[in-house]
């Protein structure tokens, strides 16, 4: 059996920075997993800029 939790990191003005999801199995095996990374908000708080856990990047 598989669980998965999902953990998010915030900045200091409450946005987003990080979303990651820690895998677990039944060996007691744990693997962490990067979806998004160095979030970069615009004054307002919309999405800027980041990076994926597979290393591509979204700018505009």
């Amino acid at each position: 059996m598989l669980l998965a939790s999902r953990g998010k990191s915030y900045r200091g003005a409450g946005q987003l920075q990080r979303i990651q999801v820690t895998d677990n199995d039944a060996n007691q095996t744990t693997a962490t997993r990067i979806l998004a990374d160095t979030i970069q908000h615009l004054p307002f708080g919309p999405v800027k800029a980041l990076s994926y856990g597979n290393g591509l990047t979204l700018r505009p």
